[in-house]
């Protein structure tokens, strides 16, 4: 949700007749629910950003640890070969 600009708000509530005195107390209210609703956006999106973090860590750690796992298979037995070549 984009915010509006107090312009913006002041004139919608006017069309609708608000008086002055409840347009401050609309202004008060509306800012106060952008700064909650900006602290629990921030809040979630640093949250997701963890996560992501933690899962690309993770599939990085396995991927690595797979790689590493082949890389010593393929060089053991290569060996095997080369070993029971030269007893012949």
């Amino acid at each position: 949700m984009t915010a509006l600009s107090k312009k913006e708000i002041v004139a919608g509530l006017k069309k609708l007749g608000i008086h002055d005195l409840e347009i401050d107390s609309f202004l008060k209210e509306y800012n106060e629910y952008r700064t909650y609703e900006y602290n629990v956006h921030s809040q979630r999106t640093y949250q997701n950003g963890k996560l992501f973090h933690r899962t690309f860590s993770n599939r990085l750690n396995q991927t690595c640890l797979s790689v590493v796992a082949f890389i010593g298979n393929a060089f053991s037995i290569s060996k095997v070969k080369v070993h029971n070549q030269s007893k012949r």
